[in-house]
């Protein structure tokens, strides 16, 4: 009676192990991919692991060996790019579908998917989309959670570059901000609006506008607490100015490869002809003199330092990393 028992015990041991494992796979991995489930998603908070590696390229900086990337970074292979609005993200976006994958917006909020994509990546537990990029748009904010789930991609521009954007953007009657100004005589009349008197508009557009900068990319990447009292770059992997966009975004594709990341550099040689807005005005330098530069940079000095622009007007440069000429070239 006694082994009986004994088997009896054993036996719905088994069962309830057997039961709870087949139930913790279902909801794992089979629940959140059909819809009447995609709102059941857990949160999960965990501290931000540490990067050591420098994450943003110098503008200076001419092509050479990527850094290393540090060994306690190395289990995120789900890339995300966190999207800043003006600065050059529809090339980016294009680069990534051609040699990452194809895009998965991740949104947080009710009913949003991230704190499934965070339970699941920082647990280093799903084999699915490794073939994809991770997409956040312009609307939400970087956060420790998904800093500590992904390898994350940031961007920025300079700040004259970045303002004259939104100013011209605004001057054809598009953009949130132009939306938001009572006021639209502020805005350039006659394309490309470096006339005398489109001029003068930009800088009284300048006065009530110039902190744009610094504010939109507090709340797109320092928003949390303790990134807003520490402002090191660490909560992005990788930084992507908009002046150097291939060669930094080639080295952000490196450094997330050594993290276990799928990048199909055979499709390199494909991005010909980058997914661009089309723009609307001249050169930077056409439109910001001493008075104007002087504005933006004093209001804008902290971002400017941190993110090494020295000048407030930063042309395009066009350098490859070297062992990428050859994929870029290829017929």
């Amino acid at each position: 009676m006694s082994k009986l028992k004994v088997l009896f015990a054993m036996s719905s041991i088994m069962l309830i192990l057997l039961v709870y494992g087949i139930y913790h796979l279902t909801e794992s991995d089979i629940m959140p991919k059909l819809s009447i489930y995609k709102d059941k998603f857990r949160h999960i908070l965990d501290n931000d692991g540490v990067n050591r590696e420098r994450t943003t390229t110098p503008l200076k900086e001419v092509a050479k060996t990527l850094l290393p990337s540090d060994s306690a970074r190395k289990n995120r292979k789900h890339l995300l790019f966190s999207h800043f609005p003006k600065a050059g993200g529809s090339e980016i976006k294009y680069i990534l579908g051609m040699v990452v994958g194809g895009r998965k917006n991740i949104y947080g909020g009710n009913g949003g998917n991230k704190d499934y994509y965070v339970r699941r990546f920082k647990a280093n537990s799903s084999i699915f989309f490794r073939t994809n990029y991770f997409y956040q748009n312009e609307g939400q904010s970087m956060d420790p959670d998904l800093k500590s789930a992904f390898f994350v991609i940031g961007h920025v521009r300079s700040p004259c570059n970045y303002l004259l954007s939104c100013w011209t953007y605004g001057s054809s009657g598009k953009g949130d901000v132009y939306k938001m100004t009572k006021d639209k005589s502020v805005y350039g009349k006659i394309p490309p609006f470096n006339n005398t008197d489109d001029l003068e508009r930009l800088t009284m557009w300048l006065q009530d506008n110039k902190k744009i900068y610094t504010n939109r990319l507090i709340y797109k990447y320092f928003k949390t607490t303790h990134w807003k009292t520490d402002l090191s770059l660490k909560n992005v992997d990788c930084w992507v100015h908009t002046e150097m966009l291939i060669y930094d975004l080639v080295n952000c594709l490196k450094r997330y490869e050594k993290q276990g990341g799928n990048v199909k550099w055979e499709n390199f040689h494909k991005i010909k002809k980058l997914k661009a807005n089309p723009s609307n005005h001249s050169q930077c330098k056409n439109y910001f003199d001493d008075e104007r530069t002087a504005l933006v940079m004093d209001s804008n000095k902290d971002m400017a330092k941190i993110f090494g622009y020295e000048n407030c007007c930063t042309e395009s440069n066009t350098t490859l990393p070297a062992d990428i000429e050859e994929l870029w070239n290829e017929s």
